[in-house]
């Protein structure tokens, strides 16, 4: 019996080998624990004609620390999460969207991607393009004809496990373009009969109260102890540092030399700064609004006779001397009289801006409720004076997202806006709005169908603007026209 058994051991003994063998060879021919085929960059998925769109469970996904990080996607110590890879070779030079628009967490959620394109080769990869701006993402990319791309598509940061990932590269679609009215629209009594008969760059000292705070930084305070001048940049030591020596007790923490082998140019080394004086304090926060803020936002800008300054939420007009002419004051005084967001609310982000060629000020920020609601703020004043009176326009952003950030520009018969546009993020909108509607009290609108021109110049055309096309945003971002 027991030799029957030994017998019929001895002849299970090379099937099981044999099974044992295929069961290994099928092992060995899968993907270590079930990884995309595309895992690492050797095995990329090629991309092929374009419109091109894949899915790919990257759950199983690895990142493999050899493999360059995302520039865009951290401080480089990230592992960006689990990675796949594609390869792209354009028979001519091309521009692209690459986008992951549609992947999604397990549990349905937005995948929060970043990606980038690499050229060279697997084992030595240069990264030419990278984009983290939103969950999912949208790469604006110009191809070269002829040229080998690897594209890596990760997760933020070092990832959640992966998802579904949805790759599209598509020719990229025209930017969304919104004709956007301005809702209010008014003109100010001046500003210099409406603001509080007020002066001096600090209140609370001058009301004899004891300061909240210092919070006037060093590097701004004269080192020489002079009020209204400094001494020559010839004076200065390396790097335009005043030497120590001639500090007294300001109490600088910068180190007396400049960069090691920093020479000024002769150019710089006639330069004489002209003045320093005290701007705006945090105790002027306190004293007008009854908090102190931070961080300060401060903007200001220089005109023919004045010097305006506006940080938090307030804002004060100096002459050219440092001597305060108007302020501090609420910044949303510019919009008294108009109603709505703009006048009811003081929320900040301030910009202020002096047009050379027309002698005009710009003055804005954004404006929100309690509630709901998404507002720009925008006026000009109507001569050079910046204590005059001013145009008012309020831009309604409800449903379009919240303009922050804003930034402007003038040319000649146009104002340039550019938001960062929020809730969600949908990265950068760039508009124009025509000066003449801008410079009036009527309401700054046209309905007639956009016709696109070129992005705006310094020219007399008398054509109304219409968006840019230079700049490059994510596909969900919108383009406003501000009319």
């Amino acid at each position: 019996m027991n030799h029957h058994k030994s017998r019929q051991t001895g002849r299970q003994s090379p099937i099981c080998t044999a099974c044992g063998a295929v069961l290994l060879l099928l092992l060995f021919g899968l993907p270590a624990y079930g990884q995309p085929a595309n895992d690492e960059c050797v095995g990329a998925t090629v991309i092929g004609p374009i419109p091109f769109t894949d899915n790919v469970d990257t759950t199983t996904a690895t990142s493999n620390p050899a493999d360059p990080s995302l520039s865009c996607n951290g401080n480089g110590a990230q592992t960006d999460g689990n990675t796949v890879w594609y390869v792209w070779t354009p028979d001519e030079d091309i521009a692209v969207n690459i986008s992951t628009d549609g992947s999604t967490e397990p549990g349905g959620a937005p995948l929060d991607t970043a990606h980038g394109v690499f050229t060279g080769s697997c084992a030595a990869l240069t990264e030419v393009a990278c984009v983290d701006q939103g969950l999912t993402d949208n790469l604006f990319f110009e191809a070269t004809g002829g040229v080998t791309y690897y594209v890596k598509f990760g997760e933020f940061l070092d990832g959640v496990g992966g998802g579904n990932l949805v790759v599209t590269v598509d020719l990229p679609p025209p930017p969304e373009q919104i004709i956007l009215e301005s809702t209010r629209d008014g003109f100010s009594a001046p500003i210099g009969s409406l603001a509080p008969a007020i002066l001096g760059p600090s209140l609370l000292e001058d009301s004899g109260q004891t300061p909240l705070i210092e919070e006037v930084p060093m590097f701004m305070k004269d080192p020489y102890g002079l009020s209204g001048a400094t001494a020559p940049m010839s004076t200065l030591g390396a790097g335009g540092v005043a030497p120590l020596q001639n500090r007294g007790t300001v109490g600088f923490s910068t180190q007396a030399s400049g960069p090691s082998g920093f020479k000024p140019s002769k150019a710089t080394s006639r330069i004489e700064l002209m003045q320093i004086f005290d701007g705006a304090e945090n105790d002027d926060n306190a004293f007008v609004l009854g908090t102190l803020i931070a961080p300060p936002d401060t903007d200001g800008d220089v005109g023919l006779n004045h010097y305006v300054q506006m940080i938090n939420l307030l804002t004060t007009i100096y002459d050219k001397s440092g001597n305060v002419v108007l302020g501090p004051f609420g910044s949303n005084l510019f919009f008294a009289g108009l109603g709505g967001e703009c006048e009811k609310t003081n929320r900040g982000d301030p910009i202020v801006l002096y047009d050379e060629e027309s002698d005009r000020w710009l003055v804005s920020q954004f404006a929100f409720p309690a509630g709901v609601g998404d507002y720009l703020c925008i006026a000009l004043s109507e001569t050079g004076d910046p204590t005059g009176s001013y145009y008012q326009h309020e831009f309604d952003f409800t449903g379009i997202g919240f303009p922050d950030y804003p930034k402007y520009g003038f040319v000649t018969d146009a104002i340039g806006v550019m938001v960062n546009l929020f809730n969600p993020f949908q990265g950068a909108a760039l508009g124009a709005i025509d000066k003449t509607e801008a410079f009036s009290t009527d309401q700054t609108h046209r309905r007639s169908s956009p016709t696109t021109v070129a992005p705006a110049t310094a020219s007399t055309s008398g054509k109304s603007h219409q968006i840019s096309r230079c700049l490059l945003i994510p596909r969900s971002a919108r383009w406003p026209r501000f009319r």
